[in-house]
């Protein structure tokens, strides 16, 4: 059996396995899991994770943790406490000659005015999954056959008329010649004085004005004010140019680069305006400051912040809380 332990290791399997783990004189982590999820905007899958609190100063079960350490491995208490020691040593000594210090592979130690701050690191720290990046999903894609049907035509055959029918047309066609030139060669005073009356009735007819209906009555008109008011409309900050998804890959580098800028977390995307606002309502109930967008084709609404007050993981982690924690898009 080895009898020199490597102390980050078994830190590391202590956070897998209870949780957590304490630095004694330094502080308490305290570890969130976070289960294998689809990411379809992004089309990736993203592994199993670990999320990482720091509590400074709070080291009350260090003990526990090693006899839980003891009897995992067989080392002996004075042996883990030993390397323990030095590990906390080492690393207050190397913040003397820096601002910080990399406690590989968990994140970055700070130590401000005598209180000790932690930044996570991007990388995986989940046993299961260690150093594992998302993987790429490829979207499922169903090919359709086109069946070709056959179109029966049936071709209707022309019965031949009888020539009785044809008689009769001849016959009609006649008698109405016959009528036609009747009434051309022997005009009558009475026909020619109804002739007269009706175009004197029809210029008659003529001077007066048409009468028509408006379409857009009165209540036309206080149904589309009704529309007006139930759709109110959309806002759009042109001022925005740039947007991102948020992950918790790239949360820290985005943390720095939109400070001193104006922020805006999209929350919910929506083709039905109805959805969008009751949506917007509920923020507002819950005194956000809302922010509305468009799309393409949907109806965006999200949340303002101010970045020079507030840390983008942090407003990620109160949104969460109420609203759906995987679609997140920034916008500054």
């Amino acid at each position: 059996m080895a009898t020199d332990p490597n102390i980050v290791y078994l830190l590391l399997w202590h956070l897998n396995q209870y949780n957590w783990f304490e630095l004694p004189g330094m502080g308490r982590f305290t570890a969130t899991k976070h289960s294998a999820y689809i990411h379809h905007l992004e089309q990736k899958i993203y592994p199993g994770s670990l999320e990482l609190q720091f509590e400074s100063g709070s080291t009350s079960n260090t003990e526990l943790m090693l006899k839980q350490m003891v009897q995992e491995t067989g080392y002996t208490l004075d042996t883990l406490e030993e390397h323990l020691a030095a590990l906390c040593q080492f690393i207050q000594d190397s913040l003397k000659n820096s601002q910080s210090f990399y406690f590989e592979p968990f994140g970055r130690l700070y130590n401000l005015n005598g209180n000790w701050v932690f930044n996570q690191s991007e990388q995986n720290i989940h046993l299961d999954f260690y150093k594992l990046a998302p993987l790429p999903l490829k979207p499922i894609q169903f090919k359709n056959t086109e069946k070709h049907i056959p179109i029966e035509t049936k071709i209707a055959i022309q019965k031949p008329q009888k020539s009785f029918e044809f008689r009769s047309l001849l016959i009609a066609l006649g008698l109405l010649w016959i009528i036609f030139l009747c009434l051309y060669f022997c005009p009558s005073k009475k026909v020619n004085t109804d002739i007269g009356n009706g175009l004197l009735e029809d210029s008659a007819n003529r001077s007066r004005p048409l009468s028509f209906q408006d379409s857009l009555n009165q209540d036309t008109l206080s149904q589309d004010s009704l529309v007006a008011i139930a759709n109110p409309a959309v806002s759009n900050a042109d001022s925005l140019k740039n947007e991102i998804a948020v992950d918790e890959s790239n949360v820290h580098s985005l943390n720095d680069s939109i400070q001193n800028k104006p922020c805006v977390i999209i929350v919910g995307s929506f083709l039905k305006l109805a959805n969008a606002n009751r949506l917007a309502a509920k923020l507002q109930s819950n005194n956000y400051e809302v922010y509305r967008g468009n799309y393409e084709r949907f109806n965006r609404v999200g949340v303002q912040f101010n970045c020079f007050k507030k840390d983008l993981k942090q407003v990620l982690v109160d949104l969460k809380k109420q609203y759906h924690p995987d679609a997140w898009v920034l916008k500054y």
